[in-house]
């Protein structure tokens, strides 16, 4: 497997790259943040007002004004667009921060002042040897974000409330000066939070406005706030989500009917569901749960939860369960109509979870199913590869802020817009890194792969 393996693979999959390879990332940038409209079906607009309603509450808790938030919203109908790729990091995270320039370059093109993203905080605080959220590589050595010994990251999950969590900030290498170190604790909150991923938020919000400045606000959801969104909508009697989907056991089983059908096809192994529905949040880890006859079941038996609007929404609010990815995709993007902007795997797997709601839709008799389906197949490029878009090119990016009066942002602006979108990829190292890339990639003519686009779909 190659790049240029990649490039063509993904510009029969995802056909938008296609026409950008050899152009500035600057106009991929502004493609992706391209304009366009929600589809008008009710279901759907009313899914886009509680998804704003949502956006709102977080951000009168966060201290922005009511113009500022009109902003958002005027921009979001302009241009509903959402990044979903980077994981809930820490902005100076390679990985992350990288991806955030690019949502930056595209939303400078077209003149906006919002940046919108998701960042999954489902996850543990180490994903592999000392990388992920729990982790920095800062002054040359690795940085313990929240000092926490192993044993109390391995297992948690950076969701869980089990324990309160402030940014420490060790390096491996105690005794010695760490002025980067320094620079950056002291430009976090010096507080403790109910989980690490509310302290990331958090620091987030300090961090973007020392290292990007207030011309584009941002604002960083995470699975906290999807979790007072799907309560929005269990709430709502007359929800899609509530009365046709959580309400109607038919409609459950025609999706886990088609997440079966398709897991055993020719895109086996990339999209399947890891637990039904919602996750179980237990002492900071997060446990599988089954569906089984109208009850959300652990692997013990010993926990049963109803699967009815009321119940599931009463559980939420404690605490006690959180959506799955599935669940997290339907109530920011699906059904409201906005763009997932995703990495590697998410190109993939998001048009396969789209598909498989079609695919219980149309088998449904009932026309608001029909009518549904139909809105759905009419969203304009819903899903756009926007992570890792340019190839991270340093180990720590706060280096590039940490000192005072360093003009940091506009060089690097300047360096990758005019670059080609070749050129920024760098070989597409997240792509030729994966192993499902490796064993599933779906070349063109190779293993009769339908594209992942609405004109098959």
């Amino acid at each position: 497997m190659t790049p240029s393996d990649i490039q063509r693979a993904l510009g029969y999959l995802v056909p938008l790259v296609a026409d950008y390879w050899e152009r500035p990332l600057r106009s991929y940038a502004a493609g992706a943040y391209g304009e366009f409209e929600t589809a008008g079906l009710d279901i759907r607009q009313e899914a886009f007002g509680k998804l704003c309603s949502m956006l709102r509450s977080r951000l009168i808790r966060d201290g922005f004004k009511e113009t500022e938030i009109q902003q958002l919203v005027a921009q979001l109908r302009r241009r509903p667009v959402i990044q979903t790729g980077p994981h809930c990091h820490l902005i100076v995270e390679p990985d992350a921060f990288f991806t955030h320039l690019f949502s930056l370059i595209g939303l400078r093109a077209h003149g906006e002042g919002w940046y919108l993203n998701y960042s999954v905080s489902t996850v543990k605080f180490t994903e592999s040897a000392k990388k992920g959220p729990g982790w920095l590589w800062l002054d040359g050595q690795n940085v313990n974000v929240f000092g926490l010994s192993r044993s109390k990251m391995v297992p948690y999950s950076i969701y869980g409330r089990h324990a309160l969590c402030n940014f420490i900030l060790k390096p491996d290498e105690a005794g010695t000066d760490h002025p980067l170190l320094d620079q950056l604790r002291a430009a976090l909150p010096e507080r403790n939070f109910s989980s690490a991923a509310e302290a990331i938020k958090s620091g987030n919000l300090y961090l973007w406005r020392q290292c990007i400045g207030t011309e584009v606000n941002f604002l960083q959801l995470d699975d906290t706030d999807v979790t007072e969104l799907v309560v929005e909508h269990l709430a709502d009697k007359n929800s899609w989500l509530s009365s046709r989907f959580i309400n109607a056991p038919d409609m459950i089983a025609l999706l886990l009917r088609a997440v079966q059908e398709l897991d055993s096809g020719a895109w086996a192994g990339w999209f399947k569901f890891n637990t039904d529905f919602f996750w179980l949040v237990r002492d900071g880890r997060l446990r599988r749960l089954k569906l089984e006859r109208g009850r959300l079941c652990d692997d013990s038996r010993d926990l049963q939860i109803c699967f009815n609007s009321q119940t599931l929404a009463q559980s939420l609010k404690k605490r006690e369960i959180v959506p799955s990815l599935f669940l997290v995709f339907l109530v920011i993007a699906v059904l409201p109509g906005m763009r997932a902007l995703g990495g590697s795997r998410q190109v993939i797997y998001y048009p396969l979870m789209r598909h498989v709601l079609l695919m219980a839709l149309d088998r449904s008799d009932a026309s608001i199913d029909k009518a549904l389906a139909k809105s759905i197949r009419s969203d304009k490029t819903p899903s756009v590869w926007g992570h890792r878009t340019i190839a991270p090119t340093c180990q720590d990016p706060w280096r590039l802020f940490a000192a005072p009066g360093l003009p940091a942002l506009a060089p690097l602006l300047e360096e990758f817009e005019t670059r080609t979108l070749r050129e920024t990829s760098a070989g597409l190292p997240g792509f030729l890194t994966d192993e499902m890339w490796a064993r599933c990639c779906p070349w063109p003519g190779n293993g009769g792969r339908p594209r992942l686009d609405n004109n098959r779909w």
